[in-house]
């Protein structure tokens, strides 16, 4: 047996004993980006508009051990709280007969096993540093200018939103509050950028759909605006995290109207007859009926949280939430009992819903984002965390990929060829490179069907 053998089985039998070394690829488990998979595909339309874009390591925050306070809005509050009693009373009810994604509910794994509402973990209250992992799915309309404007610009404005910029390590103040603002500004920024780009009036009717989540070991802080969605399965079952802001919701009909607006029907029920979503970035000809503010929901990890799938509505138009958890946990429950690693498993899940919503008819884009949240075996938690750089490593370097061909990316408007090389932005070279350079990118363009991260 080689040293390097040696001392992988050496770090195993120490994650699986509690024994972990400061440092060690173990201890770095919790802060490491959780596997995911990607697949973006043009479907029944003519040309790409979404856009999605994961950024590991974004930033650290300062938080107790217990975790912050929840955040629910309060058209998402009702859905989790149900769902909290299913699993509280019947635990394992959502566990299908082929078992559970949980390596630690089963066998003993490693990985997160946070303090939160469903678990019995130490909340005594001392506080812990632990790095956050941004996710973000756009979905275009109009064209697709908004959403590589947010693919390229939104996790920026909310990096330097949490901090001052070019400080480092990031500490964001310990408090809901705090973590709903940086959210908040880094839509609304983001926005006002899109709405300044200036010299082409065709962008006053483009828009963009926005779900971001940012991971951590302990939290799940997400904030939509429009119809992309982010759904968290654990145990089995599928928990909104976010709710689609549609024209036609009571709630966001009576903020149009009070706005002054009117929901029309025209070809589906509208704001003022035009667009289907009541929020969104961009859309600057529909101002103040169409707003960037997000809606933000923030819930503590559960030991039984097995992965998170979040999608343009080219998914949620054929399927349920339910039905996209159960088919994504079953691609990656059977592509690891077969020995797949947990990235190939998330990449097989991805392309496996974005194929489905094709079949079933979806005359959208696609864009699925399967991300896997499920504890890891001692081993898996060893191998990802020693092939993953260590945060604010400057050699790592940025990865990013555009899902735009060079050739059609001088042709949108606004957008510089410049912006889909390697080498990053003025604004992002005051950071450590893997702390901000996403590690992928797709994007929109004529022709595009999906572009996968790099392994």
């Amino acid at each position: 047996m080689s040293p390097a053998q040696q001392q992988q089985q050496q770090a195993a039998r120490r994650a699986s004993s509690g024994d972990t070394p400061q440092g060690s690829p173990t201890a770095r488990a919790n802060n490491t980006c959780p596997p995911f998979g990607s697949k973006a595909v043009i479907g029944r339309r003519s040309k790409m508009e979404d856009a999605c874009v994961v950024v590991p390591s974004l930033l650290s925050v300062v938080v107790d051990s217990g975790g912050l306070e929840e955040s629910l809005p309060p058209r998402v509050a009702p859905l989790l709280r149900s769902a909290r009693v299913i699993t509280r009373t019947s635990p394992g009810s959502g566990a299908s007969a082929e078992g559970s994604l949980n390596s630690s509910l089963t066998s003993g794994g490693s990985g997160p096993r946070p303090a939160g509402p469903l678990s019995d973990g130490d909340t005594s209250g001392s506080s812990v540093r632990e790095t956050l992992h941004f996710f973000g799915v756009f979905d275009g309309h109009g064209g697709a200018d908004a959403a590589l404007h947010c693919s390229r610009v939104l996790h920026t404005r909310v990096r330097e939103g949490a901090s001052p910029p070019c400080a480092s390590p990031l500490s964001l103040s310990v408090g809901r509050e705090a973590v709903e603002a940086a959210l908040t500004r880094a839509f609304h920024l983001t926005d006002d950028e899109f709405g300044r780009a200036g010299g082409y009036e065709h962008l006053a009717l483009v828009g963009t759909t926005a779900v971001v989540v940012l991971i951590g070991a302990s939290m799940l802080y997400v904030a939509n605006a429009g119809d992309s969605r982010a759904v968290l399965c654990r145990d089995g079952l599928a928990l909104p995290l976010t709710d689609d802001h549609k024209a036609a919701r009571e709630d966001e009909t009576a903020r149009v109207e009070a706005a002054g607006g009117q929901i029309l029907f025209w070809n589906g029920v509208r704001v003022m007859g035009l667009l289907a979503v009541s929020r969104a970035i961009g859309d600057h000809s529909l101002r103040p009926y169409v707003i960037a503010e997000p809606e933000v929901t923030i819930v503590h990890r559960h030991p039984a949280d097995e992965l998170l799938v979040m999608a343009s509505d080219g998914l949620w138009d054929v399927m349920g939430n339910q039905e996209a958890c159960t088919l994504a946990r079953k691609c990656l429950l059977r592509a690891r009992q077969r020995g797949s690693s947990r990235q190939s498993a998330a990449r097989v899940a991805a392309t496996v819903l974005t194929r489905a919503a094709v079949d079933r008819g979806s005359r959208d884009n696609v864009t699925v984002v399967v991300v896997d949240l499920s504890s890891a075996s001692p081993e898996e938690a060893v191998a990802e965390a020693a092939s993953a750089a260590a945060p604010g490593d400057p050699g790592a370097g940025p990865a990013f990929t555009s899902g735009i061909p060079s050739g059609d990316a001088a042709a949108l408007p606004g957008v510089p060829q410049a912006s889909f090389r390697l080498a990053p932005s003025p604004m992002e070279s005051c950071f450590s490179s893997n702390a901000i350079a996403p590690r992928f990118s797709t994007g929109a363009g004529k022709g595009v069907t999906g572009v996968q991260p790099p392994p």
